[in-house]
C-alpha cells in the first residue's frame, strides 16, 4: 500500500475558480493538521516557452510564479506550512507527477460551474485527474464561498452500493472522518420493492457501521427508499437535508468508453453537488491501495 504524507496538493492559475479552491485548502488543512503544497503550472504549449525559452527565461517565470503564490498565501503563512512548486507542461499531467512524488493525503481542485463539464469538456483538468489519478481528489465548485462550507456541519455522507466494491470508499470515510473529526453517515438507496435486497442492504450497512465505529469514528446509517427518484438526486437531497460538508463517492463503476470510466451516479453527483465531493478509485483498479489500511474483518466486501 502507498504511505501518504500529511499534505494537501492544490494547483492554482490565480483565476477565480482556483482562488476559491485555494481558500478551501486552508480550511481542510486546519481541520486535518496538514501542510499545503501549492503548485502553479506554466502551460508548456505556450509558444514563447515552448519555442524560445531558455533556462534563464524559465527561471524568471518560476520566480514570478513563486512570488505570486507567496503573495496569495501571505495571510496564512503563520497558520499552515506551505511549500511552493512551479512546473512547465500540461496542468493535469504535472499535478499527477507531483502527486506521485509528494504522496499527498489528497488533491484539491476547483472545477467549473458549467453543469455539463464532465460530459462536454473532456479535456478539463478535473476530468483527467478524476479519471487517471490514484490519489483521492476533492473537487469544489468554482463559485461557492468558503464561508458557506464553514457554516455547515462536518458530517460526511458516504453513499454505498453493497452490490459493488466499496472497500476503499469505507476506508476513506474512516480516514477522513478521523482527520476532519466528522460524523460519517452511511446511506444506501433502495430503488425498488425487493425485500431480499432491502435485507441485504441493511445487513451490509450494519457491518459497515460496526467497522467504522471500531476505528473510533461516529457512524450513522440510513436506508433511503426512493423508487421514483434518480439515485444521485436522493443522495444530494439527503446531503442538503443533513447540511453535510463532504460527500465521498467511488468513481469507477463501469470501465466503458460511454462512461469515460466514471459511473453515471458519480458523474451526476460531480455535476450537481454544491458541497465538496471526494472521489476515490476502487483499489482493484489501481496497482495498490492509497489508503493506510484496507481491512475486511466482517466480510463486508465479499
Amino acid at each position: 500500500m502507498i504511505q501518504r504524507n500529511n499534505t494537501i496538493l492544490i494547483a492554482t492559475d490565480f483565476k477565480e475558480q482556483s482562488l476559491i479552491a485555494f481558500e478551501y485548502s486552508f480550511y481542510f488543512a486546519q481541520l486535518s493538521g496538514c501542510s499545503i503544497d501549492l503548485l502553479h503550472v506554466v502551460d508548456g504549449g505556450d509558444s514563447l516557452l515552448s519555442k524560445f525559452a531558455d533556462n534563464q527565461l524559465q527561471e524568471k517565470v518560476a520566480q514570478e510564479a513563486t512570488k505570486l503564490m507567496e503573495n496569495l498565501a501571505a495571510k496564512y503563512k503563520n497558520e499552515v506550512k506551505i511549500n511552493f512548486h512551479v512546473k512547465i507542461g500540461k496542468v493535469y499531467e504535472q499535478i499527477k507527477v507531483l502527486a506521485e512524488e509528494l504522496k499527498p493525503l489528497f488533491i484539491l481542485t476547483g472545477r467549473t460551474e458549467d453543469p455539463g463539464f464532465i460530459k462536454k469538456l473532456l479535456g478539463s483538468n478535473s476530468f483527467h485527474l478524476i479519471n487517471n489519478c490514484k490519489f483521492p481528489i476533492i473537487t469544489v465548485r468554482g463559485k461557492q464561498k468558503i464561508q458557506e462550507l464553514k457554516e455547515k456541519s462536518k458530517d460526511i455522507i458516504v453513499p454505498l452500493d453493497f452490490q459493488k466494491e466499496t472497500s476503499d470508499q469505507i476506508t476513506a470515510a474512516i480516514e477522513f472522518g478521523k482527520k476532519f473529526k466528522s460524523v460519517v453517515k452511511i446511506i444506501s438507496i433502495l430503488d425498488d420493492d425487493s425485500i431480499s435486497k432491502e435485507l441485504s442492504i441493511i445487513k451490509g450497512m450494519n457491518k459497515a457501521k460496526k467497522l467504522v465505529e471500531s476505528h473510533g469514528v461516529v457512524c450513522i446509517t440510513e436506508l433511503i427508499k426512493a423508487p421514483d427518484v434518480a439515485i444521485h438526486q436522493s443522495i444530494l437531497e439527503y446531503a442538503k437535508k443533513e447540511n453535510a460538508h463532504l460527500i465521498i463517492i467511488m468513481t469507477h463503476e463501469e470501465l466503458t468508453t460511454l462512461d469515460y470510466f466514471i459511473g453515471h451516479t458519480a458523474r451526476e453527483i460531480l455535476d450537481s453537488a454544491d458541497i465538496p465531493v471526494l472521489t476515490v478509485l476502487p483499489w482493484l483498479d489501481t496497482d495498490d491501495s492509497v489508503f493506510s489500511f484496507v481491512v475486511d474483518p466482517l466480510g463486508i466486501f465479499k
